[in-house]
């Protein structure tokens, strides 16, 4: 069994060498010293090795101490990916993996930035300058009203940019 695991890990080694820096090696052969491949941990191993390949989603399942994350590591670590681990248990919900709404304090504050920051930019000369259709801006827009307001935004940049541009090459073609 002692030949086995060597003989796995050297092959599991040697699999990630090519390509990998000197330090990159290093971690890879400590990690390696301390994993026992047994059978059921060679066959995890390539079987979420196989799953990566085709991109597929995995989902690990098992008793505490099975190699689970450790398989899960050696495989990041391989790939020159980061991991991220989740530890689950009875009590994980679901906002635990996608995160959770939470009332947003100084709402009120920051859609008065907003206004303020909208109108800031509205008033600025290109705008003017540029004919660009200035949408109209409350002092403290509404939720509802930010994601139109931030589109209108978005529009009236573009349009002074492209005017800029427009600009710059009737310049170029006077001095030409």
């Amino acid at each position: 069994a002692s030949t086995n695991n060597v003989q796995h890990s050297q092959r599991v080694g040697s699999e990630a060498a090519e390509g990998c820096s000197g330090e990159e090696l290093q971690a890879l052969q400590q990690a390696l010293r301390g994993v026992v491949w047994t059978r059921s941990m060679r066959r995890m191993y390539t079987l979420v090795d196989r799953c990566l390949r085709h991109m597929e989603p995995v989902l690990l399942v098992g008793e505490t101490g099975t190699g689970k994350t450790t398989v899960c590591q050696l495989l990041a670590l391989m790939r020159g990916q980061r991991l991220h681990v989740l530890n689950c248990n009875q009590h994980t919900e679901t906002s635990d993996f996608l995160g959770g709404f939470r009332p947003a304090r100084g709402r009120d504050r920051a859609l008065a930035s907003f206004g303020g920051q909208a109108a800031q930019v509205l008033a600025h000369p290109l705008v003017a300058e540029s004919g660009a259709q200035v949408p109209i801006v409350s002092d403290s827009p509404s939720v509802t009203e930010v994601p139109i307001v931030a589109a209108q935004l978005q529009a009236t940049a573009v349009h002074a940019a492209k005017w800029v541009q427009l600009q710059q090459q009737q310049q170029q073609e006077q001095l030409q």
